[in-house]
């Protein structure tokens, strides 16, 4: 029997959401893709190298395009993720660019940098401003685009029905939706993929059954893995919270998932990150996994394999998971795994500990062993596994 889910994250431009206090009224009413605009004939150059625009995108790349007006860093990847959210973009894996300088050299620069992104369909936000100095200032944000989504409401009284849709882009071998409330596990809920080929429908209903933040993600079941596609904010009985209007990074309080780099962290090795699984583990009160020197070697085999090609997913060539373990001999019943790219260790702990469906493994009852394995690139960035059997 296979494992149901093997998600892949790569924190490309981070994934993780931070929360500190904001007022309700920088959030939209809904979360949605695309949020349709028209754009103006000379925006259209843009766009037809960033991808199809998006009302939402627009909106951060507005705020990109101000902040580097005023002399200002851009913000960490992982508010400008949360600006994202507020916008009621569900989009993952943004990429974010500004310029300040002549409207000729910023639009090649533009495309140059727009002809890097990923292979597949994405949408895209450019904004406009001016420093005091009177010079221009040409800002874009662009994101994946694998799925679109029918309107979710951002506040919602508990209890009450909710109906999902979504419309991939992709061909899915299936899809799933996974919830992760304010407290406890995430939860799956009952989903249909509908269709063949690009165009697939995703449908599937579900309530909320405690008040507070909730995060709704879909994964999808894509050649190279299941991957998160989407993702939505919506708050039962509560004012929506943890837009961040400074745009500074805040202190991220203790936690299983939200350390701040200290002298005495886990180091940032496997170790480290395995250290910090099973300290995540004991905050839901469950017994720690066991580390297994022959999971260990896959894991390290297929991160080396990743860091190789560059790519994050659970098969770069090698099969999936559980083709992997059957390979080496390893019996199990259920084989679950976790991918992911950062630029630290401690960032893709936090990243996989956030996402719904990354945690589902994490704090699975049924495993009992785990592989870690961490690969570190010559640019500094890790490639990171966590292989689970029962």
């Amino acid at each position: 029997m296979s494992r149901r889910h093997l998600p892949t994250l790569a924190v490309i431009a981070g994934l993780l959401t931070l929360l500190v206090a904001g007022p309700a009224g920088a959030w939209s009413s809904t979360t949605e893709a695309p949020r349709r605009v028209e754009v103006t004939p000379g925006e259209r150059e843009h766009y037809a190298h960033c991808g199809a625009p998006d009302a939402a995108l627009m909106e951060v790349a507005a705020m990109l395009a101000s902040r580097r007006a005023e002399g200002k860093k851009p913000p960490a990847a992982d508010l400008l993720v949360e600006q994202l959210r507020a916008a009621g973009a569900p989009y993952l894996w943004p990429r974010a660019w500004a310029l300040k300088g002549g409207s000729d050299v910023a639009a090649a620069r533009l495309q140059k940098w727009a002809e890097k992104a990923p292979a597949g369909p994405r949408r895209c936000g450019v904004a406009h401003a001016v420093d005091a100095q009177g010079r221009s200032v040409l800002a874009a944000v662009s994101a994946a685009a694998p799925a679109s989504l029918e309107p979710l409401p951002r506040q919602v009284r508990q209890g009450k029905w909710l109906a999902l849709e979504a419309r991939l882009s992709l061909r899915a071998a299936g899809a799933k939706v996974v919830l992760l409330g304010p407290r406890g596990r995430p939860r799956r809920v009952l989903a249909s993929l509908s269709g063949e080929g690009p165009g697939q429908i995703l449908r599937s209903r579900f309530t909320l059954d405690q008040p507070g933040r909730w995060l709704v993600q879909v994964v999808a079941d894509f050649e190279g893995g299941p991957r998160p596609v989407l993702e939505a904010l919506i708050f039962a009985d509560a004012e929506p919270h943890g837009v961040v209007q400074s745009q500074e990074r805040p202190e991220v309080k203790n936690g299983p998932g939200g350390q701040v780099q200290k002298k005495n962290d886990p180091p940032e090795t496997a170790e480290g990150l395995f250290m910090r699984l099973n300290e995540a583990r004991r905050s839901e009160r469950m017994a720690p996994l066991r580390r297994d020197p022959a999971l260990d070697a896959l894991a390290r085999a297929h991160a080396e394999a990743m860091a190789k090609t560059g790519r994050t997913a659970h098969d770069v060539g090698e099969g999936s998971p559980r083709a992997r373990a059957i390979k080496a001999g390893i019996k199990a019943n259920h084989v679950g795994e976790n991918v992911a790219s950062a630029p630290s260790v401690l960032r893709v702990h936090r990243a996989l500990w956030h996402s719904p469906s990354h945690r589902e493994n994490m704090l699975d009852r049924n495993f009992r062993r785990v592989g870690v394995a961490v690969v570190t690139t010559k640019a500094g960035r890790r490639y990171a596994v966590q292989l689970y059997v029962d």
